[in-house]
């Protein structure tokens, strides 16, 4: 029997499926997370074993907002940065290949919740399709939520970056069209 019954009315046991799938995603997310490391940078940051436990959770949780399960079991902030990973893994995971995933994000991003706010800026690299959006969005949330002012300024380098990348594919597109052209002339 369950110890995690909440209530038993003429006989019938209630709310044993929720208690037990909570607990149940509790010890799940806590194995992924042992598997995830953060601080170290590259290769070694996601062990391969992570991926067995991912597919188990998805698993669990067809049907359910993947990331609102992630949410309501991320802890302080050390389970943030593990958070974030396994949302970027659960968005090459999922069969819908994370477009639920990065729609929440999304929203949660352009919310008013802190920690939503925070587990989405910990994510990787799903905003900067919308550059500049995303730029101006970091510059309300680092006046607004302060302590998210490093992952903003994070994410700002990553930004010049991403259209400094941008700006050289272009020259390099426009120089190799440069090239074919003058080829056919000679």
């Amino acid at each position: 029997m369950c110890s995690n019954i909440l209530g038993q009315q003429e006989g019938r046991f209630w709310a044993v499926i929720p208690v037990m799938g909570f607990m149940d995603n509790a010890k799940r997310i806590q194995q992924i997370f042992q598997y995830i490391h953060p601080e170290i940078d590259g290769p070694g940051s996601i062990e391969n074993e992570v991926f067995d436990e991912v597919y188990k959770f998805v698993d669990q949780n067809a049907g359910k907002n993947l990331a609102e399960q992630v949410y309501q079991l991320t802890l302080d902030e050390t389970d943030l940065k593990k958070s974030g990973e396994l949302l970027g893994i659960l968005i090459w995971t999922t069969e819908d290949n994370g477009a639920e995933l990065t729609k929440t994000m999304r929203k949660w991003l352009y919310g008013n919740n802190s920690r939503k706010i925070g587990l989405a800026l910990h994510l990787t690299d799903i905003y900067l399709d919308q550059l500049e959006s995303f730029d101006k969005r970091l510059n309300q949330i680092a006046t607004e939520y302060p302590e998210w002012e490093e992952q903003c300024k994070y994410w700002k380098s990553s930004i010049a970056r991403e259209k400094q990348r941008l700006v050289e594919n272009q020259t390099h597109t426009l120089f190799h069209s440069i090239v074919v052209a003058i080829k056919k002339w000679f």
